[in-house]
């Protein structure tokens, strides 16, 4: 993947788009199989597939060179991934999106980005890579191609950023597109994918796998791409039967890619400035900042449109600095209520500024203001406003770290936890401690609050949650990338919760191999230096990943309903668990209290 990134961040790429639209391309009684884009209407109407795109996107490389808006970054892995060129595919109860990822030279070997959706509506994310290029797809036989042996990496599992390679027993067929024709309208050939009229169709039946990085996983708890029914040993083992295995479709990028240099650059220059008048071209040539804005925002799509009124706002007064004229394009976008709100609160005026009215910042300010005007700009949407921009400037809220507790480390899990008979049943407790009792609230004050687990059997009591060594530096974003609710990874530490305040909890009673189960999760994870995410996997996720994992209560999303922040937040876990329909035997205390003292004993 870095050899691919690095040979990416040569090229700027020259995206030619059309007017595709989701077409069915096979529909029987045994697989239907469409190809879509995610600006099509089959593709916005999934908004849980976007929000899992969006929690990779990332439009910035290392050298700042613009690309298209329809190539997706996947700033975890390193690769570039075509959204425009989806193809979704229905079988045996699966439903799967695969996009193709983008190579940069002809003899690479064709690589794809699967989306499965699972029950629960949420999607795992794998890496796809098959062993022939894109002119061998074309050249070689069926049977040729069946004998080449296809690899599947977990990127996102249950949530989780992942990193699982996966040898897979798979079945390669090629289905022929029977039903639609492939030449109506634009949508001509095989959809600018080459390899006539079918589809290569591989479904992966048995999967194991071998852990590749730090991160959760690798020791069989999750059972690898299978549903856990085997477990492995420290770092690989045997993944288990796959859920209704991984099917999904060879599909090829069809990009363009431009050497750069001055003559690249200069036809993006002149075709951005061929309708200008002489004293826009003046005005864009002279101020270098509004080209390193599209070379870093995109030379297409909304960062073109944005610089085009930018330039103008300039022609029209003389006088104008470049901050300035982006502003005042910023406003005129604005309704009169979002403009009220942005006039009544600087702080979001200031954060266009520090990022140079960006497009990932200007969409973020529309949200912010949205939000305000949503609550009628009441005192507590205007506090995590205000709360969410001061951890974007410096990780901080107030001056103060938000992820910070004086609670002890613990050191050694496996001992932590062996007070347990795991020949006898336990309890297991799942904790919110709000910001705000009662409210989906992100903050109170510096208070950010906190999700974490208990383990039960009579009198033995053990508490414990996660955290980020560095509380700091967890609230610090991503400087690789322009997305504000992107944080970077810290090293974690589970920390001794006993007598932590909470607002509400979850209790059920496991079994002994539950029991057994549940140590061996959280020895592992403690054991495997995992890394903390404000963002993506944080004391609310691992605390409900260690929980469902051995129960048969399954936690809705806690993300935010807040379109300011992405993430499960520990308001949103409170408030969901106070509504959440309980299995037999299952508990909840919706009142709050204290967790219990440790007891060995």
């Amino acid at each position: 993947m870095k050899k691919l990134f690095s040979i990416l961040s040569l090229f700027i790429l020259f995206i030619f788009s059309s007017c595709e639209t989701e077409k069915l391309v096979l529909q029987k009684s045994d697989i239907v199989i469409k190809r879509f884009s995610m600006r099509d209407n089959f593709g916005k109407s999934k908004p849980k597939l976007n929000e899992t795109i969006k929690k990779v996107k990332s439009l910035k490389t290392d050298n700042n060179q613009s690309i298209n808006a329809r190539l997706v970054y996947d700033a975890n892995s390193g690769f570039y991934f075509d959204d425009e060129k989806g193809m979704y595919i229905e079988k045996d109860g699966q439903k799967t999106y695969t996009f193709p990822i983008i190579n940069a030279q002809e003899n690479e070997k064709i690589k794809n980005l699967c989306f499965k959706e699972k029950l629960n509506g949420n999607f795992d994310v794998f890496l796809v890579k098959y062993d022939f290029t894109k002119t061998e797809y074309n050249t070689l036989t069926e049977e040729q191609l069946r004998q080449r042996e296809t690899e599947f990496e977990a990127l996102v599992k249950d949530g989780v950023i992942e990193r699982f390679a996966y040898v897979c027993v798979d079945v390669m067929e090629y289905v022929i597109d029977d039903v639609v024709p492939l030449d109506q309208g634009e949508l001509t050939g095989n959809f600018g994918y080459q390899g006539g009229g079918g589809h290569w169709v591989t479904q992966a039946t048995f999967c194991s796998f071998v852990n590749i990085s730090d991160n959760l996983g690798g020791d069989g708890f999750n059972g690898g791409l299978g549903d856990g029914s085997s477990s492995g040993n420290d770092g690989s083992g045997t993944g288990g039967v796959v859920d209704n295995g991984l099917v999904t479709a060879t599909v090829l990028d069809d990009t363009e890619a431009i050497i750069p240099g001055n003559a690249s650059l200069n036809v993006l220059i002149d075709d951005f400035i061929s309708d200008f008048t002489d004293n826009q071209k003046d005005i864009f040539n002279t101020n270098q900042s509004l080209r390193d804005y599209l070379i870093l925002n995109g030379w297409f799509g909304p960062s073109r449109n944005f610089i085009r009124e930018v330039v103008f706002s300039m022609d029209a007064v003389s006088s104008l600095s470049v901050l300035d004229a982006m502003n005042n394009v910023f406003v005129s976008s604005l309704t009169s209520q979002q403009q009220n709100v942005y006039n009544n609160n600087p702080q979001i005026s200031a954060y266009l500024d520090t990022n140079i009215f960006s497009t990932e910042s200007n969409e973020f300010a529309l949200k912010l203001i949205d939000f305000a005007v949503t609550n009628n700009s009441s005192t507590d949407s205007i506090e995590e406003i205000n709360n969410v921009l001061d951890i974007i400037n410096d990780g901080l809220v107030n001056g103060q770290p938000v992820i910070d507790s004086s609670d002890p480390e613990i050191t050694h899990m496996a001992d932590y936890l062996s007070c347990f008979d795991i020949s006898q049943p336990a309890i297991l407790t799942l904790y919110a401690d709000q910001p705000v009792a009662g409210k989906h609230n992100l903050f109170s004050g510096t208070n950010v609050g906190h999700s974490f687990i208990s383990i039960k059997q009579g009198t033995k009591v053990k508490t414990l949650g996660f955290y980020p060594v560095n509380g700091l530096q967890s609230g610090m974003p991503n400087p690789v990338t322009l997305d504000p609710n992107d944080f970077v990874n810290v090293e974690g530490v589970f920390k001794n919760n006993e007598e932590h305040t909470y607002d509400v909890s979850l209790s059920i009673p496991i079994n002994t191999t539950q029991l057994s189960n549940t140590i061996n999760i959280i020895i592992s994870i403690a054991e495997s230096n995992p890394l903390y995410n404000l963002g993506s996997i944080n004391c609310t996720d691992l605390a409900i990943i260690i929980f469902e994992s051995q129960t048969n209560i399954n936690i809705p999303s806690c993300e935010s309903p807040y379109v300011i922040w992405d993430g499960q937040t520990p308001g949103t876990l409170g408030e969901i668990i106070r509504t959440l329909p309980l299995p037999t035997g299952a508990t909840k205390n919706i009142i709050g209290g204290d967790a219990p003292i440790n007891s060995n004993n």
